[in-house]
């Protein structure tokens, strides 16, 4: 086991922290770690540090993050920083820190890299680079990136990210139902109103589903309206943020349409209790076991992947282990990488 470390975990809304890093803050706590939280809005599930220079989005106000960083890993003794979303990440690369920065990029902020639109994201990346001791991708398309302009950085792939708490997401039998969930913030990135015209286009064919929409965000009251107009209210369902795990349970499938995603935790979710993805195919959902991939935007192929589903269920032997999906093997993973920065091992000759 690697030494006892004092860990920074920093990210740009204590949201974030409460969704992806509590368990794995708490499992590393077990291995003997000490662990900080820091971001710019409080946490609910933990304790945090507020820095209230950092946004989720940049800002003016983001010209004393830099110091504001330096003064907290320095008062918390942090030996490493693994820092995670778009805003943290760039401006903790950048703020000279005393200790390294490992990058934790649970998708870099482009569906396509060399996009003339976002452009400006992979110019920042770059701009971060000389500031990265390491960095923890998702898919394929991220670890091709920072090949392309890193080649000398350590870079680490976990192929099921941080994983789940298998415990709380028992495999069942698919029912034999209609129903299909979707599970997400209620945003243009997430694009949910594709959703609403698949289920519209599988009433017109015959074979309607009983569509059931987890999540809010600022497209909810929308969401509602275009239901209407599409003539399928009596079939769409918007029960907010409720528990996952019996929804997918319930549900014969999960629909997911994002425009580009770093590896969606729901979709994982679905796999640990045996149930498939109906997904388009962007980066980030590309190869992973038990997804059905229609073109993107094609409607009339999402169609055909969902009546095959409700047709004929899928076989339960295309799911991942369960120990693969665990988030305790993460935990090692992550002591490895943080130790590597630590020693010198994972710094890179792109510092500056």
């Amino acid at each position: 086991m690697p030494s006892r470390l004092s860990i920074g975990i920093l990210a740009s809304t204590g949201l974030h922290l409460d969704s992806f890093f509590v368990r794995i803050a708490d499992l590393l706590r077990a291995h003997g770690h000490l662990v900080h939280f820091a971001a710019g809005t409080p946490m609910e599930h933990g304790r945090s540090h507020v820095v209230e220079s950092l946004t989720q989005r940049p800002r003016l106000v983001n010209l004393g993050t830099g110091g504001d960083l330096r003064r907290w890993a320095q008062h918390v003794g942090a030996d490493v920083v693994l820092v995670n979303t778009a805003t943290a990440g760039l401006l903790a690369r950048r703020a000279s820190l005393p200790v390294p920065v490992v990058y934790f990029a649970h998708g870099l902020h482009w569906r396509e890299a060399g996009a003339r639109r976002t452009a400006h994201w992979e110019l920042l990346e770059r701009w971060a680079l000389p500031g990265t001791a390491s960095a923890i991708v998702l898919n394929a398309e991220d670890h091709r990136w920072f090949q392309r302009w890193a080649p000398d950085l350590p870079v680490h792939q976990l192929p099921f990210g941080v994983g789940l708490p298998v415990d709380a997401f028992q495999p069942s039998p698919q029912p034999d139902t209609n129903v299909v969930v979707w599970i997400g913030e209620h945003t243009t990135r997430k694009r949910p109103w594709l959703a609403l015209e698949v289920a519209a286009e599988l009433r017109r064919r015959g074979s309607p589903i009983q569509l059931r929409m987890l999540g809010r965000g600022p497209l909810t009251a929308e969401l509602t309206r275009r239901a209407e107009e599409l003539g399928i209210a009596a079939d769409v369902h918007l029960p907010g943020f409720v528990a996952t795990a019996p929804e997918l349970q319930s549900a014969r499938l999960l629909l997911h349409t994002a425009d580009w995603e770093g590896l969606p935790r729901v979709i994982l979710e679905a796999m640990a209790v045996h149930r498939p993805t109906a997904a388009f195919d962007v980066k980030g959902v590309r190869g992973l076991p038990s997804v059905h991939l229609a073109p993107d935007r094609d409607l009339g192929a999402m169609s055909d992947i969902i009546e095959r589903e409700l047709a004929e269920p899928t076989a339960p032997d295309v799911y991942p282990a369960r120990e693969d999906l665990s988030d305790v093997p993460v935990v090692t993973t992550l002591e490895a990488v943080l130790s590597q920065a630590v020693r010198g091992d994972a710094r890179t000759a792109h510092r500056a």
